[in-house]
């Protein structure tokens, strides 16, 4: 009897540890125990941060991305990411590579170009963040628009 019970409990606590690595390559979630119920949370294949920051010691204005980038699929996948801000003189942010399935990363993902040249102080621009897949299916995955505002003058 006692040979069964510790058999049960070593497969119970096999069954455990390989349930977490799966459940955590879906993304979301996050830590924490307790509670119970409600709906499983989703993963995001793209999410962002957008801020303004000095480009140099002049004075003049950024826009800064930080973008990170999930693989939702049980596969692996070509993505590009690209962040853009239309209407402005800045260079495009790219990058492609291949991301195996639950895999994730987190980047700077900045347009190149600052004020005064590139970018006008007081106007409001939209940048904008497109992650697509390349492969096995191309596609738009996700696209965040953010508003951003450049400061009114130069800042010492």
């Amino acid at each position: 009897m006692r040979r069964h019970a510790l058999t049960f409990a070593s497969l119970t606590l096999l069954a455990a540890l390989v349930a977490v690595p799966v459940a955590g390559a879906r993304g979301g979630g996050g830590g924490g125990g307790g509670g119970g119920g409600g709906t499983p949370a989703t993963c995001a294949p793209l999410t962002d941060t957008v801020k303004l920051g000095r480009s140099d010691g002049t004075g003049n204005w950024a826009i800064n991305v930080a973008a990170t980038v999930r693989n939702c699929t049980s596969v692996g996948q070509s993505i590009t990411l690209g962040v853009s801000v239309p209407g402005s003189g800045t260079k495009a942010f790219s990058y492609t590579t291949l991301l195996p399935p639950g895999a994730s990363f987190t980047r700077d993902a900045s347009p190149i170009g600052s004020t005064p040249l590139l970018l006008h102080f007081g106007q409001t621009y939209d940048v904008v963040a497109t992650l697509t897949e390349n492969s096995p299916v191309a596609g738009t995955l996700a696209t965040i628009s953010t508003p951003v505002t450049m400061p009114a003058t130069i800042k010492g």
